[in-house]
């Protein structure tokens, strides 16, 4: 994924920036964006509470196949113009 790395943390480019108004669903190019932007919400909440370790591991295996899927998405729409 696109983001400056500090260390073991990447820091990630805002949705803003993908060209779409994700912050508005009726403005929002793609309402698989905001789907798949919603699982990610339903995964912090379900370990929300859970020690860092173990939040870490549920992002590992839950978060970053959903984040690579959204990135992967972002780059199609951006070199076919979307």
């Amino acid at each position: 994924m696109a983001g400056e790395r500090r260390g073991d943390r990447v820091f990630l480019a805002t949705y803003a920036a993908s060209g779409s108004n994700l912050y508005e669903p009726h403005a929002c190019r793609s309402p698989r964006a905001l789907d798949r932007i919603g699982q990610l919400y339903k995964i912090e909440t379900a370990i929300r509470g859970q020690s860092a370790d173990e939040r870490r591991a549920q992002r590992q295996q839950y978060a970053v196949p959903l984040l690579t899927a959204l990135h992967a998405w972002m780059i199609v729409g951006v070199s076919e113009g979307r």
